[in-house]
Order: structure tokens, then C-alpha cells, then sequence
């Protein structure tokens, strides 16, 4: 970690005006817990360590966790997360004050403003809000790693960048030191790093207030339907007409997959509609049960884990291919890698028969969170 931005600084000041709301009489419904890893380069040892030791505690109480990690430009606020934390990162963002004097001279007066205008939303999201800019999925190489994927905890990622460049050259080099971040690139009184702890505050207020969590489901599911499986769909269709019988079963166990998927669908909806329309008193039931969709889709023995334990979640665990880019299904696509490359039709055999395995643990999961969302009788 560079010393162009240190969190540490702004996280301190996001307790202290906690503790000062707290003096005049604020509490909140759910408890905030500060944390500040250290060995985040030596391969995230103080964050995975914590999530480790404390696993059964973070996964029957812990709701999401909010990392920041560090800032590499002053142009817009940059936010990657999962599908059911959509709307809430854009609603906290919409409240925050936009730092940058330039923007808002663009009619630019909030954060959210600059990020819907130089991220718009993009690819098949015709089913999402229009106000929802362009939202990645989070990566690898920071402390959010473990709580996502190994204990199926929401995250979110945000830091500030610009549109054209993601680092630059004095990244993790001896001449990061605090004049670049005073005189470079947060001169404006450190309004960039005021702007980055107000969206952090109010994060993390959006969840220890609002009466019900703002997790959508819906939002998960609906993403998972159309953007997730149809990429997958359709090159098991392209590799079932070279080889029919090779991937005969994994075309069959994705047919059941895409089924129990649109039926998770119409559960999330369903489930919306009854929490929408019954009196508040139904929130605590609600919430239970939203936190435990993400961890259905954390499998301890299968997909990635089968070989590597800490990479428990069967749609968000980064591929050993790629430990940095978001990945969607990795166990899936990387047995689809291996199906291609296979020297010979037993090979392929196998590894089809593999591929059912990988779509039927994805299936499983679908399932749990579908059930997750009913009424038990």
C-alpha cells in the first residue's frame, strides 16, 4: 500500500464522527466494527487471518463489509460489488457532496453524478434501474477477498480513479510519499479523501439503520439469469455440436440449472412483494433471510474449494487463472477451458461429465437460496 492515500486516516475519521453522533444521543440498530489489516501485500494475512479466526461469528452476525484500499486519481468515485448491493451503493452515493470543483461547475454536485457520467451503465442490463452507472464485480488482490469468498459476506470495493488510467508511474515506487497526494492529486484541502469517508459513513449508516437491509434479490437473481448463464449457455450449445455425446451431460444439468434459476427469480420477486405489502414488524424475518442468499452459494467441499479451501463461493471465487479479475462461475468456465484443450474424446468424456458436477453445485446453490426465500409450513 502506497502512501499516496492511507485509509487508515479516513477510517478514523469516519469513527470519530460516529463517536461524536454517539455523544449526541445517535444509536445505531446494528453494530459498526472498525477494522485496519496489516500484511495486505505480503498476501492479504491480516484480513483473511481475521476472517479465519472469527468465521462462525462473521457468518451468523456480519452483514457486509465496506473495504476501501487506496485512491490512484481525483476524477470520479468508482464502486465494484455484487448485484444485491446495486441499489445501495448508488442511493449512498446520490447523498454525497462531489469533491471536485470542476464537476460540479459541469452541474455535477453530487458523486454520484460524475460516476453515472463517466461509467454508464453498459452491457444486457435492460432489466435494471437507468440510474444505475456501470458496476463491476469485485477482483482480488485486496482485503474484501476472504469475507466474499470465503463466508459468503457482501462487499463493496470503492476507491476514486480516472477514466483513462487506472494507476500511474509512481505506483508502489519510493517517490509516493504525501506531497503527491497533498499536491497532485487531492490539493483542493483533501477533498477528495473528505468525499471517500462520507460515502463510507453513510454506507455503513445505510446498514446499521435502515429497518430493512437493502438487499435486493431480485437484483441478484435477475443478474445471474441474464448476464451470468447465458454466456455459458451458449457455449455449451457450440461445444455440444462438435461433440454431442462428450457434452450430452453437461447440457442436460444446464437445462436444470437455467430452470431452477428463473424460478429463484420469480421467488425473489414474489418475496419482495410480501415484504412490501406486510407491516414493518415482518423486517426482522425479512432480513434473516436475505443475509442468508449470498451463503447459500458458499459450498466448503466443491467447485473451487475442492482444492483450494478458501475459495468456498461457487459464483464470486476468482479462477487460478486470473487471481486479480472478477470472475463469474470460475470452477464452470475453467472445466470449459479444459473441455476445449482436451487432447482426445475420452479426455473430453471425463471432463463433460466433470462440467455436469461443477453445474450441479451452482444448481444446488440456486436452490438453497431460492428455499432461503420461501415461508416454511
Amino acid at each position: 500500500m502506497g502512501l499516496r492515500f492511507e485509509p487508515f486516516h479516513v477510517l478514523a475519521e469516519v469513527g470519530r464522527a460516529f463517536a461524536q453522533a454517539v455523544k449526541r444521543g445517535w444509536r445505531p440498530k446494528r453494530t459498526l466494527v472498525f477494522c485496519n489489516w496489516d500484511g495486505e501485500e505480503h498476501g492479504l494475512i491480516g484480513s483473511t487471518e481475521f476472517v479465519q479466526e472469527f468465521a462462525q461469528v462473521l457468518q451468523d452476525r456480519a452483514i457486509i463489509y465496506l473495504n476501501v484500499d487506496t485512491i490512484a486519481s481525483n476524477q470520479s468515485l468508482i464502486v465494484k460489488t455484487i448485484p444485491s448491493l446495486f441499489s445501495a451503493v448508488v442511493s449512498a452515493a446520490k447523498k454525497v457532496p462531489n469533491p471536485v470543483e470542476s464537476e460540479r461547475a459541469k452541474g455535477r454536485q453530487t458523486i454520484y453524478d460524475t460516476w453515472k457520467a463517466y461509467y454508464p451503465q453498459k452491457g444486457n442490463f435492460t432489466w435494471l434501474s437507468p440510474d444505475v452507472p456501470d458496476i463491476d464485480l469485485p477482483g482480488g488482490g485486496t482485503d474484501h477477498m476472504s469475507f466474499l469468498n470465503f463466508l459468503g459476506i457482501p462487499v463493496v470495493d470503492f476507491t476514486y480513479r480516472n477514466v483513462s488510467w487506472g494507476s500511474y508511474p509512481l505506483y508502489h515506487s519510493r517517490y509516493e510519499v504525501p506531497f503527491v497526494n497533498e499536491h497532485l492529486f487531492d490539493h483542493d484541502n483533501l477533498s477528495v479523501h473528505k468525499a471517500i469517508g462520507q460515502y463510507w459513513a453513510e454506507m455503513a449508516r445505510l446498514f446499521a439503520d435502515s429497518p430493512l437491509l437493502p438487499i435486493n434479490a431480485s437484483c441478484f437473481a435477475l443478474t445471474l439469469a441474464n448476464n451470468y448463464l447465458p454466456g455459458i449457455v451458449k457455449n455449451l450449445d457450440n461445444l455440444h455440436e462438435k461433440w454431442p455425446k462428450e457434452m450430452g451431460p453437461a447440457v442436460k444439468q444446464m437445462r436444470n440449472l437455467w430452470r431452477q434459476t428463473w424460478l429463484f427469480v420469480g421467488q425473489t420477486q414474489k418475496f419482495e412483494q410480501d415484504v412490501y405489502s406486510e407491516s414493518a414488524m415482518n423486517a426482522e424475518w425479512a432480513n434473516r433471510r436475505l443475509r442468508k442468499v449470498d451463503q447459500c452459494f458458499v459450498n466448503p467441499t466443491m467447485g473451487l474449494a475442492e482444492k483450494e479451501k478458501e475459495k468456498r463461493h461457487v459464483l464470486f471465487s476468482l479462477s487460478d487463472a486470473d487471481t486479480y479479475s472478477a470472475s463469474v462461475m470460475s470452477a464452470v468456465n475453467d472445466k470449459i477451458t479444459e473441455f476445449k484443450n482436451a487432447a482426445d474424446d475420452k479426455k473430453r468424456l471425463e471432463l463433460g461429465q466433470q462440467l455436469a458436477v461443477e453445474l450441479a453445485v451452482v444448481q444446488y446453490s440456486v436452490l438453497c437460496a431460492t428455499n432461503i426465500l420461501k415461508p416454511f409450513y
